[in-house]
């Protein structure tokens, strides 16, 4: 057998058909090995010793449910693998939520953060608050609510506490 192919053998733990990389994981999800002073994917050394080079455009991804498994990878196109990520929540965490919102607000909202503010602490009614700032009851609503317009700084926000 390849000698490459023993070494990273050596580094993993057999589960089932699966390989587990116990050595060191860049962002706790992409096993790395060093060839000749140089960090290189654990899959894609591994897919390229068992099958030759990686078709131009493709990187190795897995195929398989565990994070550190080494043997089930496949090259796909980024976007495939993007696609495949997204469906586990990843590109989904209040941090990204709230750069996404506040970059669709600075470029289509009708009223400031500093209004939408005011709004939630203002005692008029929804029809007069729409009116004033121009924009739609349920938007006011909503607003009051914290669904839109939610401030991220604050860690209480949106926890659903009513008074």
């Amino acid at each position: 057998m390849n000698p490459l192919i023993d070494r990273i053998k050596d580094r993993c733990v057999m589960c089932g058909d699966c390989w587990l990389w116990r050595g060191y994981a860049l962002h706790g999800d992409q096993p790395q090995i060093k060839i000749d002073g140089k960090a290189q994917s654990v899959r894609r050394v591994l897919y390229e010793a068992m099958h030759g080079p990686v078709p131009e455009g493709k990187e190795v991804a897995r195929t398989c449910e565990h994070r550190n498994c080494v043997f089930h990878a496949e090259p796909q196109s980024h976007s495939k693998v993007g696609k495949r990520v997204a469906k586990t929540g990843v590109y989904a965490n209040p941090a990204r939520c709230a750069k996404i919102a506040a970059t669709k607000r600075r470029d289509e909202a009708r009223i400031t953060w500093e209004q939408a503010q005011e709004m939630r602490g203002c005692s008029e009614t929804l029809d007069e608050a729409a009116e004033r700032y121009g924009i739609s009851r349920t938007t006011v609503a909503r607003i009051r609510r914290g669904q839109a317009w939610k401030d991220y700084s604050n860690p209480f926000s949106g926890l659903g506490a009513r008074a």
